[in-house]
């Protein structure tokens, strides 16, 4: 299975770019995976002219628009900006996949086709034809990348592992179902989350109230660690079923009747 650890994407700053920069981002963030954004400055002469030089003044303004476009990358994924200069755009492209040792690429594609595809031609037909990793193309029509999706399917995950149909809607507690879904979702705010558990239960041997604490931790690490607005909201939603399905155990807790773990519990 190809692991990715750095994912590489070029742009142009059109809307297609940022299209393919956002598709870049999640990926990025899925696998833990450091992301480069690249702009390559074209100086190739044109007809008796000699070639453009990037100013000083000119660079620092790419930069600040780069990053500009980056601005929907989440927060939690490693981006490092280039401006690179070339007379070939695409042999530079090509040069930075090597330099950089991507594992995937990510190209927008402005959809061009017929005579203006022809006489044009596609930095990106030409990129992926040489290019050395996988490459992923994005073309203008591609869904967008929305965290709410993703978000709302972690919350249904955990509803459904509560209240299953086919149970007749007898279900779990959700907590290793919530776990595994923000392991997946939010990676880095489960650590915090699990450490909670590991020391609640083992300082006082109540499984009930570490998965609370552990509930009520989760939404935190997901905001302070930058996550999207929506996992955070996700996050709360989660912990506010799972503490409702707990509400049996915080009676038994709040009456000392609750059992402890390695306890049998005491029979009615």
């Amino acid at each position: 299975m190809t692991r990715i650890t750095h994912v590489l994407c070029p742009v142009d700053f059109s809307d297609t770019s940022q299209h393919a920069l956002d598709h870049a981002g999640g990926i990025a963030g899925w696998y833990d995976a450091r992301l480069t954004v690249l702009y390559v400055f074209a100086n190739l002469p044109t007809m008796d002219l000699p070639p453009q030089v990037l100013e000083d003044a000119e660079r620092a303004r790419l930069m600040t628009s780069l990053k500009e476009m980056a601005r929907r990358v989440p927060a939690t994924v490693p981006t490092d900006f280039r401006i690179q200069e070339a007379e070939s755009v695409h042999d530079e492209l090509l040069a930075q996949v090597a330099a950089t040792h991507t594992d995937l690429l990510v190209l927008g594609t402005h959809g061009r086709s017929g005579f203006q595809h022809l006489f044009l031609g596609s930095v990106t037909e030409k990129v992926i034809r040489k290019a050395p990793c996988p490459t992923l193309v994005v073309p203008p029509r591609a869904a967008d990348v929305s965290p709410a999706w993703a978000a709302a399917g972690a919350v249904l995950a955990i509803v459904g592992n509560c209240w299953p149909v086919f149970l007749w809607f007898r279900g779990g507690k959700g907590v290793a179902t919530g776990f595994g879904a923000f392991l997946a979702l939010a990676p880095w705010a489960t650590g915090p989350a699990a450490l909670v558990w590991i020391i609640v239960v083992a300082t006082f041997r109540y499984v009930s109230l570490g998965s609370v604490m552990a509930c009520l931790c989760l939404p935190l690490g997901v905001a302070v660690l930058g996550y999207p607005w929506a996992y955070s909201a996700a996050a709360a939603a989660a912990a506010v079923i799972i503490i409702y399905r707990h509400r049996e155990n915080l009676g038994r807790l709040l009456s000392g009747s609750e059992s402890r773990l390695g306890q049998r519990a005491t029979s009615v």
